[in-house]
């Protein structure tokens, strides 16, 4: 009952917004109950398992039925600026990058192109409009991608965090597999989904899991405090996690989507040092509710910290309306965070979207 009268409010809002028919709100709404259901197969029982769904090992309070409604439909900030999103350009990208070499784009939201091991890797690839329902319902983009859908290189691996609209985009999965065909590596549960949408050449990982194709080129699903679910019937029927990217011993490490938890040292302690750690800095506001299961500026720093990282590439800003904060407040209480730290700037990697950051694998040990 709560998320049914919690998903009336949100389409409600929605349906005011967009002036959309109750006839077309009505159906969409009861497929939607039909098709949000998901039948994820029973997994060996863990600290994140109990044999039926997925929960996080230090369990928080989910938000009050209040909270969600009231947050719905008058909690995202009111300030956002919207670029205009024409038909984009084809942008400037570097298309084989040798395996001496590193290179990350910050595409927007937790899309980055990850150029590594002389491989081209997208993380939680969103190139839509709008991400919710069907692709009509749901906050809408508020800047362009950095690289245009046709600019990439020949992408090798897509990876996905978890099955949120806004970090499993259908579309862009589709697209990707039309254009590239590459190795999709995502957590428990995920595979169904992307079967169910034509999308069959996927390797599903448990947390602490390795995934290797290439001689030298590793997947690492690691923990992450977070949560699933795109209907009311699939909560939690899905794993969410992070990964450690490792090629020759050096790592990257993509957080997905994450509260601040133990989990980043523990992925230290069993994983070691990592050289880059792309963090999430943006939707933490009302921060007694959102930093249940989203990491504010200040703790991505500790997480940072806590990996032991060289460099912290920020994402999880500006790009979709999801919370309180505005656009600029996730790059400025970062900056802040830097200060109350002590910290040197210079290893923080604030990029716009689209500027490509590169460095050779020997100066980026020589950097630290």
């Amino acid at each position: 009952m709560y998320l049914i009268v919690t998903l009336i409010f949100y389409f409600t809002a929605d349906l005011f917004l967009l002036k959309i028919s109750k006839i077309r709100f009505i159906s969409i709404f009861f497929l939607y109950l039909f098709l949000s259901n998901c039948q994820t197969k029973e997994y060996n029982r863990s600290d994140h398992y109990d044999g039926s769904r997925f929960h996080n090992p230090n369990p928080v309070e989910p938000p009050s039925f209040y909270f969600v409604a009231k947050h719905i439909l008058f909690g995202r900030n009111k300030e956002w600026i919207y670029d205009s999103l024409e038909i984009q350009e084809p942008s400037p990208v570097i298309s084989n990058l040798d395996k001496e070499n590193l290179s990350i784009t910050w595409i927007g939201h937790a899309t980055t192109l990850i150029q590594f091991g002389g491989k081209n890797i997208i993380t939680d690839p969103v190139w839509s409009d709008t991400v919710g329902l069907f692709g009509f319902f749901g906050p809408n983009r508020a800047i362009r991608p950095g690289l245009s859908f046709h600019s990439l290189p020949k992408i090798d691996y897509v990876l996905i965090s978890h099955d949120h609209y806004d970090h499993t985009d259908i579309p862009s999965l589709m697209n990707l597999r039309d254009k590239f065909d590459p190795i999709y590596i995502v957590p428990l549960g995920m595979l169904e989904l992307l079967t169910e949408n034509g999308i069959t050449k996927a390797v599903e990982l448990d947390w602490w899991n390795t995934y290797q194709n290439d001689t030298d080129l590793q997947f690492h699903l690691t923990p992450a405090q977070h949560n699933s679910g795109r209907g009311l019937f699939d909560k939690n029927k899905r794993l969410w996690g992070s990964f450690v990217i490792e090629f020759q011993n050096y790592k990257i490490f993509f957080a997905g989507d994450t509260a601040y938890e133990d989990h980043f040292t523990q992925i230290y302690s069993r994983i070691g040092k990592i050289d880059i750690s792309i963090l999430p800095i943006g939707a933490y506001e009302p921060e007694e509710e959102m930093r249940k299961f989203h990491t504010s500026p200040k703790d991505s720093v500790q997480a940072f910290l806590d990996l032991q990282s060289i460099y912290l590439f920020p994402m999880h800003y500006a790009t979709f309306n999801l919370t309180r904060e505005n656009q600029t407040k996730p790059v400025e209480d970062l900056k802040k965070a830097i200060k109350s730290y002590k910290l040197s700037e210079n290893k923080f990697l604030i990029q716009k979207p689209g500027e490509i950051w590169q460095k050779s694998l020997k100066e980026l040990r020589n950097s630290n």
